[in-house]
């Protein structure tokens, strides 16, 4: 019966020395890396995310589009227009429909009733044929 105790008694000591040691090997297999993220041996920083900025809105010098001249030569409409822009020198585009010439895009051309329809920088417009005033001369009269 002594020799039953001693084994049973070598038994149970070699059950609770492995049921002991057991949970810490596993805790050691679970994070074999624990100890170099706690070193950060690379000097990693955490990832942060920067918020988006928005870019600011463009905005374009104003346009001055003056029509100066309709014509129907061969049956083919056209529009002479004068685009003045601040810091550049003006144009004067000849346009037929469906043209397009920095931002201006001629939509409809009426030579006989002297109109345009012009979409400038994605506005709709009408523009009519600008008549010329006679030129008023004042005199100094002594």
């Amino acid at each position: 019966m002594r020799g039953y105790i001693t084994n049973s008694f070598i038994g149970c000591s070699l059950a609770l020395l492995l049921g002991t040691t057991l949970p810490a090997a596993t805790l050691v297999k679970e994070h074999p890396y624990k100890t170099i993220v706690a070193r950060n041996v690379f000097g990693l920083q955490p990832f942060v995310k920067q918020p988006i900025q928005k870019q600011p809105e463009v905005i374009l010098p104003p346009l001055e589009v003056l029509v100066t001249g309709l014509t129907d030569i061969g049956g083919k409409s056209q529009v002479l227009l004068e685009i003045t822009e601040a810091g550049k020198p003006v144009r004067r585009p000849i346009l037929c429909r469906g043209e397009v010439m920095d931002g201006i895009e001629v939509l409809q051309i009426e030579v006989t009733a002297g109109f345009v329809q012009l979409r400038v920088r994605g506005v709709e417009t009408v523009l009519r044929l600008q008549k010329k005033q006679p030129a008023i001369a004042s005199a100094v009269v002594r």
